[in-house]
């Protein structure tokens, strides 16, 4: 074990046991929903129970990174994680389960089964407690469709009543109608970050929901082969494409949908259940007397995907979509204290504190308890009576139906839709256009032969050749995966250097003197940081690489900052006296002794709390880097990429089990990256050994 490397690890692991934080760490998405109920009532809870309540905000681009970087290093992101419902299969290895007391407990019996029993489990274990329910619904401006004068005018025009969509072609039909007297027709999310899939993918529920044939959403559920080139899916896209035609103007966020329609732009809206608190808010909304809701549109025609033909229902029937799936609070192994961490999430969860959270539009937070959906008269008093019994009508048919439709749920969830995503963008920009051509089973209720989805994988990656070619479109082999699991260690070494230099150089001009003979390692390890902050944003742009050259410059890229980093490890040895292992010990006394030194001078010479406390919270703010970072990862990497033999027994089983997080880093990435995203098809039974075919398309809902 080199010199560098104790020293590193004694000063990470000082640092932590002098900043260790009395608070309770949160980690969940940034900005107003979300995140502020999360603060606030970790505020009442500090309040309450005395402890302290730290939530870390995170941009939600970057917040999956986050929480797995510190799952598969070995050290968990937070005590609580707050999370979208869809990534319990990627996290629930590495999660605590729900006590067995608060699972029976009223709070979470009083959860709707749609979100309790599907929401809250993964593999038939409880992982998580919801907060947030999430589905798709439609509202619409009743000032409009009561207009005598639109009545008539729709009436002569189509024989039909002007009123709420029951189908699909009624949606389509209403909103071309009011669009060529004046008006946007409807609002759906298009914008990019804008959750636009889960527009498309209403749209979709319906036409792929056979009554004989469940479970056939995105994939086949015997062979998961991908449903999403089928006509059902190839109608959904055209439905979508044709709903956006009857809103001209700038592509929309889902807030952006909510927003509008609130402002009166449209005569219909589809988005989540906070349009219905938007647009009835007295202080923001132009329309809220004039609002009423219905459930997402049906069909009488459904897509077959055993006989690959249409076929007709006795009646229209409408399948609601849970839409995204809502959010969840869950606590990791290894939480520092899983009871506060438990006891913070049943305060969240309260029952009282969880309605007026679904009241508030800018919660984030939809209803999601039973006695929500019966709270009659708060909702009245709220949104007005009669808007209320719309809105409480449509959530209460959408929740019970035995259809209803949940979000795609598997391991690598969010690869896959950043895939389709994707996809849809360059649809959506006209860059490619849907093909002609549904496959075998053709559309047999009529002479609709309208283009079909793109059927090549998505993105378009370089594919190896053979049967295999599915499983290295990213990463062309195993040496693909291995270059990454080195950018993560080396990233991970380099950060505790950097953290170990930002926290020394907080302490003040006495901790100089402890590392004055370290100064020419130190500045390596900086050198070092810097490769491994462009090291991160290297790894990022291998994991974006949508085209072979794409991918080819970002492994150049980083096979030059790998180099470099070899370089600065051979300065670090250099620079490094060649002190033996029981030097450790003395070092860390020394530091110690200098470190409760500098103390006592800080309070004799400033004397001043304020201070004191400002500095505490400087080391509190570099948490993030030290914790992640314990010892024997470092002695880990460190005997890997050296080579070393250690001398002591010991500290080298020490090091052999800290390979344990990068192992499970190579398997979450081969995993997740074994198959092309929502790609074209696979004849039945191909593959189903790799990847996601292992997989049942639902293996988690209950």
């Amino acid at each position: 074990m080199s010199p560098v490397t104790a020293r590193l690890v004694t000063i990470v692991i000082l640092a932590l046991s002098l900043t260790r934080a009395e608070a309770l760490e949160v980690l969940t998405r940034d900005g107003g929903p979300i995140a502020g109920p999360a603060i606030a009532h970790g505020a009442e809870f500090a309040r309450e129970t005395g402890v302290a309540v730290h939530v870390t905000p995170r941009p939600f681009d970057a917040l999956y990174g986050a929480v797995m970087m510190g799952f598969v290093t070995g050290s968990p992101p937070a005590d609580v994680l707050i999370l979208p419902a869809d990534w319990l299969p990627d996290v629930a290895p590495y999660l605590m389960p729900v006590p067995d007391d608060l699972v029976q407990s009223p709070l979470v019996q009083g959860i709707h089964p749609a979100y309790r029993d599907r929401q809250m489990r993964w593999r038939g274990q409880w992982l998580a407690v919801t907060l947030d329910g999430d589905l798709h619904m439609g509202a619409y401006r009743r000032d409009l469709f009561e207009d005598r004068a639109a009545q008539a005018a729709y009436r002569a025009q189509t024989g039909r009543a002007l009123e709420p969509p029951r189908t699909w072609q009624d949606y389509a039909r209403i909103a071309a109608f009011f669009r060529a007297r004046g008006v946007a027709g409807t609002l759906e999310a298009s914008a990019e970050n804008g959750q636009r899939l889960w527009s498309l993918f209403s749209h979709a529920a319906a036409y792929t929901a056979h009554p004989d044939h469940p479970g056939h959403f995105f994939f086949d559920p015997d062979t998961m082969a991908p449903e999403i080139d089928n006509p059902a899916w190839v109608r959904a896209l055209h439905d979508y494409l044709d709903a956006l035609a009857t809103a001209p103007g700038p592509a929309l966020p889902s807030h952006g949908v909510r927003t509008e329609f609130a402002a009166g732009a449209a005569a219909m809206a589809l988005d989540w259940s906070d349009i219905g608190t938007v647009a009835t808010d007295p202080a923001s909304s132009k329309i809220r007397d004039r609002v009423g809701f219905f459930a997402l549109p049906g069909t009488d025609q459904v897509w077959n995907p055993v006989a690959k033909r249409w076929d007709r229902l006795a009646a229209p029937r409408p399948v609601p979509f849970l839409a995204f799936g809502g959010w969840i609070a869950v606590v990791p192994r290894g939480a520092a204290d899983p009871k506060a961490a438990w006891d913070y999430i049943a305060f969240l969860a309260d029952p009282a504190r969880a309605t007026r959270d679904v009241m508030t539009g800018a919660s984030g937070f939809n209803p999601y308890r039973l006695s929500q959906l019966d709270d009659t008269a708060g909702w009245s008093t709220l949104m007005g009576a009669q808007a209320a019994a719309d809105y409480l009508s449509v959530l209460r048919e959408s929740l019970s139906a035995p259809q209803t439709a949940p979000d795609l749920r598997l391991p690598g969830y969010p690869a896959y839709m950043a895939a389709l995503d994707a996809r849809l963008g360059r649809v959506l920009s006209g860059e490619i256009t849907p093909r002609g051509g549904s496959g075998g089973g053709g559309d047999r209720l009529g002479p609709d032969h309208r283009p079909a989805w793109p059927r090549q994988p998505a993105p378009p990656l370089p594919r190896g050749d053979g049967a295999g070619g599915g499983a290295m479109s990213l990463w062309r082999g195993i040496q693909g995966r291995l270059l990454l699991i080195v950018a993560l260690s080396t990233l991970a070494m380099a950060l505790a250097g950097f953290a170990a230099i930002r926290a020394l150089d907080q302490i003040g001009e006495a901790a100089e003197t402890v590392t004055g003979r370290d100064v020419p390692a130190m500045a390596a390890a900086l050198r070092l940081a810097r490769i491994g902050d462009r090291l991160q944003s290297r790894g990022a742009s291998l994991m974006a690489a949508s085209t072979a050259a794409a991918l080819s410059e970002a492994q150049r890229a980083i096979d030059a900052d790998l180099a470099a980093f070899a370089e600065q490890m051979g300065a670090l040895r250099a620079a490094a006296p060649t002190d033996s292992p029981d030097q450790i010990a003395t070092l860390s006394a020394e530091l110690a002794a200098r470190l409760r030194a500098l103390s006592t001078d800080l309070d004799r010479l400033r004397g001043l709390a304020t201070l004191r406390a400002a500095e505490r919270a400087k080391m509190l703010a570099q948490q993030d880097f030290l914790r992640q970072l314990l010892g024997p990862s470092i002695l880990a990497v460190e005997a890997i990429t050296a080579g070393e033999t250690l001398p002591d027994p010991e500290i080298y089983r020490t090091a052999v089990r800290s390979q344990a997080p990068l192992l499970a880093a190579e398997r979450l990435t081969d995993r997740a990256m074994s198959e092309p995203a929502l790609g074209g098809r696979r004849p039945r039974g191909a593959g189903a050994a790799a990847g996601p075919g292992r997989l049942s398309a639902h293996a988690g809902a209950a």
